[in-house]
């Protein structure tokens, strides 16, 4: 379900109210729309790598588990993940936050790009993948050259020092209605990118990419949320939602949402398992016929009010995490 309160305009400022929502007693996040802290992880999932050695890194006092990447004595290795199935097609604002740490080569250099969607699969070449391929969309990117810890950011002359192997948090606020990327470190270095004609302004990825040699990425606590005012719950269970909605020097609102059907995300026929009969149902679906009994709210993974690719590979994916 959708939840909008929007904003407005007091003492000649606009305002976005504070939301506070429980499902059933417990309290949910409504904005978020993807998140991982790997503390769950067992193994790497979802990263693509081109001969980069990935695994889930332990034992770090801040961090717990992390995604880690080392690259060894060998020549240029890459990794990256696409995170298509998140839909921001009707959202005009976003926030991603994440925390890193990079070892920078002692040969050649290191980059990190937060790519939009658009873009070719990332190769080796690592000096400034968005400058060098102009179908490699991105909305951040830094790139160090080799034991250096001056990074450039965005393939511009503006710079950040990050000191090797500390981990620092990323914030990027993503508006895309005046197409610009303000971006913040936890060093104290921040700064606006405007996203050039052509690329964009929807997330796709993350791509990391060192040369030789001994170069280390650590990348985690990854959060992606919505900031142009409207809400989100996916409900798996009956039960009760509780909404309240304050905004500045206002009265609080509440609202209550009764469920009393529960829809398991990808369970499009209704027997409380998502299978491969979800998968060839969702596909008639959407070239038609419609089967008997479809559930298109179940299908529809995104929550955007329609069901397309991007709902069926998101299924598949769901049947593969089982």
């Amino acid at each position: 379900m959708s939840i909008n309160p929007g904003t407005f305009s007091y003492a000649g400022s606009n305002a976005t109210p504070a939301v506070e929502a429980t499902f059933n007693g417990e309290e949910v996040d409504l904005l978020t729309l993807y998140s991982e802290d790997y503390e769950k992880a067992a193994k790497v999932s979802g990263w693509t790598s081109g001969g980069a050695n990935m695994s889930i890194g332990e034992g770090d006092a801040n961090h717990g588990k992390f995604f880690y990447v080392n690259t060894g004595g060998t020549n240029t290795r890459y990794a990256y993940t696409r995170l298509s199935d998140i839909d921001l097609s009707a959202v005009s604002s976003y926030t991603i936050e994440f925390d890193l740490a990079i070892k920078s080569g002692n040969t050649d250099g290191v980059e990190f790009c937060v790519m939009s969607k658009g873009g070719t699969n990332p190769t080796y070449t690592w000096d400034n993948y968005a400058a060098i391929n102009s179908n490699a969309n991105m909305l951040f990117d830094i790139t160090a050259p080799k034991k250096s810890i001056s990074y450039n950011v965005n393939g511009t002359e503006t710079t950040t020092n990050l000191a090797s192997e500390t981990w620092y948090h990323y914030t990027l606020e993503v508006d895309r209605t005046a197409r610009i990327v303000k971006w913040a470190i936890s060093n104290g270095d921040k700064g606006t990118f405007t996203l050039p004609k052509g690329t964009s302004s929807e997330f796709d990825g993350f791509y990391l990419v060192a040369g030789r040699y001994q170069s280390t990425f650590k990348f985690d606590n990854i959060r992606i949320y919505r900031t142009d005012g409207s809400y989100y719950y996916t409900f798996d269970e009956p039960g009760t939602l509780t909404v309240t909605t304050s905004y500045p020097g206002c009265q609080s609102a509440t609202a209550t949402y009764e469920v009393t059907e529960a829809i398991m995300p990808g369970d499009v026929n209704g027997d409380r398992v998502v299978n491969i009969v979800d998968v060839a149902q969702t596909i008639s679906h959407i070239v038609g016929p419609t089967p008997d009994g479809f559930r298109e709210a179940a299908a529809d993974i995104d929550c955007n009010g329609r069901v397309d690719k991007t709902d069926l590979d998101a299924i598949v994916r769901l049947i593969a995490w089982q």
